[in-house]
């Protein structure tokens, strides 16, 4: 079971919840997101950067990463058999920087994309103990839906999404799922 420094408990019998949506070859996540790195600059989310600065760096982000929808479940908090995640193709010397991180969690070989083509089913779980494959994620009421009152855990995004106001919220929603 992994989670990140930021990650925080929010709901009762979280780990019950993990288990019991478990299966051999089965990959969880508390939250997943259809994001894509390059869309966002395309899309000139960030305001505070020029439309230069954000069409180059989507080009330069192109070759990694998929564009908008890139489903992929967030690795802040993930539930996997440790001999499946140590058999994918990945250089952990190079996981040290944030960009690294970025493409093992969404990149264009990332881990839900690797484990997919395993066989594995992907989802994520919600505090209702129900289990959403990748096209009913939106269902899910968790990351930046609604008011995520769904989330097993909460972290640095989730708060950021959960303490902005309705205009940013719709941002954020937009840029994860499209909606």
């Amino acid at each position: 079971f992994f989670l990140n420094t930021y990650t925080k408990i929010n709901c009762k019998n979280w780990l019950k919840i993990f288990l019991e949506n478990y299966k051999d070859k089965r990959f969880i996540g508390y939250t997943g997101s259809y994001a894509s790195i390059p869309s966002q600059f395309f899309g000139f989310y960030h305001s505070q950067y020029s439309k230069f600065q954000q069409l180059r760096w989507g080009i330069n982000h192109f070759r990694k990463f998929k564009l908008f929808p890139n489903p992929h479940v967030r690795t802040n908090g993930f539930l996997i058999k440790g001999i499946d995640l140590i058999s994918l193709n990945f250089d952990r010397k190079l996981l040290k920087n944030k960009i690294e991180t970025n493409y093992f969690e969404s990149g264009r070989q990332n881990i839900t994309i690797q484990l997919q083509k395993k066989g594995f089913e992907v989802g994520i779980v919600n505090s209702d103990s129900i289990f959403f494959e990748v096209k009913r994620w939106k269902e899910s009421d968790t990351y930046c839906l609604n008011n995520q009152e769904k989330l097993i855990f909460t972290d640095n995004r989730t708060s950021e999404y959960q303490f902005s106001n309705l205009n940013k919220r719709a941002k954020m929603t937009k840029f994860c799922w499209g909606i």
